[in-house]
């Protein structure tokens, strides 16, 4: 059946890695997403991030690739703590959540406080979306930022309203910028967004690259 492929494929993933031991074994055997668990392991590992309280908070959560990839952003900020693992055990969409905690990264922006309104809100999905629209710093500005998290409905004002966000950063191409943002539709999240601008590719590429 299905979750036997995905057994069998997981540990010859973590096999493939050197890390086929009776622990992991165990940990990919007793999960319901044996693949999910894989990865998870895998990435922790290319971190040197495989440890006992990281293996935990991956066992809880029903999605461990999502959750490695968060804990190795707090790691490389500096924002690894015991609070922000239990923080990110209650959310379900870890893969949006680390999709807008990148663009942070890359703008400058990842502080504990604007971690925790990440987690905080509830609509990600059109966040992560208007995220697309800007580059990395000074485009993306703290001001926007806390525009863009105070409510989904800032999604019109800022599409629309090019004047006001002239204000806030005078590159001449934003106009451009802004106008792509109308592209971009709130379907079901994905690790991987199907809505791509150029601007968008090096974020992609690193989000990739973690998820090895």
């Amino acid at each position: 059946n299905i979750k036997t492929f995905d057994f069998a494929t997981a540990l010859s993933r973590i096999r493939d890695k050197g890390m086929l031991n009776l622990e992991n074994f165990s940990l990919i055997l007793l999960h319901s997403s044996p693949f999910e668990m894989a990865s998870g392991l895998i990435q922790l590992q290319n971190s040197n991030l495989l440890n006992v309280e990281n293996k935990k908070t991956l066992e809880k959560h029903a999605c461990p690739s999502g959750v490695a990839l968060v804990l190795r952003l707090l790691q490389s900020v500096k924002l690894l703590t015991s609070e922000n693992r239990a923080a990110i055990q209650e959310k379900n969409d870890l893969h949006s959540i680390a999709s807008v905690l990148f663009k942070l990264y890359y703008a400058g922006l990842f502080t504990q406080k604007n971690f925790d309104h990440v987690l905080a809100h509830s609509h990600l999905i059109p966040i992560n979306n208007l995220l697309r629209g800007f580059d990395k710093h000074p485009i993306l500005t703290p001001l926007i930022f806390e525009k863009l998290m105070h409510s989904p409905q800032e999604k019109i004002s800022l599409c629309y309203d090019t004047n006001e966000l002239k204000k806030l950063t005078p590159l001449s191409n934003l106009s451009k910028k802004i106008s792509n943002l109308s592209i971009y539709s709130c379907g079901p999240a994905s690790f991987f967004p199907i809505h791509q601008c150029k601007e968008d590719k090096k974020p992609q590429t690193k989000i990739a690259e973690l998820n090895r």
